[in-house]
This record gives C-alpha cells, sequence and structure tokens, in this order.
C-alpha cells in the first residue's frame, strides 16, 4: 500500500468513527450556537476584570440590549495566593484564582434556561519595581478575564448546539 493510500485509509477511518460517535461541530454554519449572535444582554462591567469578561463575550455573541430574548447574569470572584516566597519573606509570585458564577435567562418568562460555574487560574511575577508588578497584575486579570469568558462561551455554545436557542 502506498503513502497516499494509508494517509486515505487514516482520513475516512477517522472522519467515520467521528461521526458514529455523533460529534457536530457547534461554529458550524446555520448551528444554534451561531445562532445566538444578537440575543444575549450581557452584563454590566463593574471592575477591569468583570469589562475584560463582558468584552470577550460581546465579541462573541453581540450584545442585544434592550432587545435580547435571553439576559446573561454573572458574578466574578478572585483570589490571589502568593506562591514563592523567598528566604527574606519576600512574595516573588502569585496566583490568581477566577470563579464565576453565570445564569442565562430567558427574558420572556424569567425562567433560567442554564446556569454553570467556571474556574481559571493564571500567575504573575513579583520580582521587580511596584510599577512592573501592577502592570503584570493587570495583565493577568485580562488573562483570567479572558479565560472565564472563553469558558462561559464554551458552556452556552455546547448548550445551545443541544438544545437549540
Amino acid at each position: 500500500m502506498s503513502l497516499f493510500n494509508r494517509r486515505g485509509f487514516l482520513t475516512l477511518a477517522l472522519t467515520s468513527g467521528v461521526a458514529a460517535c455523533g460529534f457536530r461541530p457547534v461554529y458550524r454554519e446555520g448551528s444554534q450556537a451561531i445562532e445566538l449572535k444578537g440575543l444575549i444582554r450581557l452584563p454590566e462591567a463593574r471592575s477591569p476584570v468583570t469589562f475584560a469578561y463582558r468584552e470577550r463575550l460581546r465579541r462573541r455573541f453581540g450584545d442585544a440590549g434592550d432587545n435580547a430574548a435571553f439576559l446573561l447574569e454573572s458574578e466574578t470572584e478572585i483570589s490571589e495566593t502568593a506562591l514563592a516566597i523567598t528566604q527574606a519573606s519576600d512574595v516573588t509570585r502569585y496566583r490568581l484564582t477566577g470563579t464565576t458564577k453565570w445564569r442565562l435567562i430567558n427574558v420572556e418568562d424569567g425562567s433560567v434556561a442554564m446556569s454553570d460555574q467556571v474556574t481559571a487560574f493564571t500567575g504573575y511575577d513579583a520580582t521587580s519595581s511596584a510599577y512592573s508588578v501592577r502592570s503584570a497584575r493587570k495583565a493577568a486579570d485580562e488573562r483570567l478575564a479572558t479565560e472565564l469568558a472563553e469558558l462561559t462561551i464554551t458552556g452556552l455554545s455546547a448548550y445551545s448546539s443541544e438544545n437549540g436557542a
């Protein structure tokens, strides 16, 4: 069997195996996840972290505003833990852990269509000047918010793909 035939055989075997397991692309044209765009009113931003969270969601779903079929409510909590401490008791690395509890509410009847809690973490170094530490913390907050938003987007997309928008 030539190399070309083996590749074709492997491709056929893999695609038929994926189709047999019920795999459906979430973001395919005409899917329910794509249909969520413009249907969700996003939560208000109350801090830099929730602003970054909201902006990532807005890029994916848009913001329906007052014409929304669904309202997304979210509450984010962030904790900071010292990870690396020198013998002189100086902290040189921090870990940020963020948890977002969210609910997708049907505006028409007020019922909760879906709710979930997502958790993510990131870290930053605190070994330089005060300015660089603040800058590193800000960048870590943005990374954390982005990851929490991506986990929320994944949950919403999977739910809508299975249950319809």
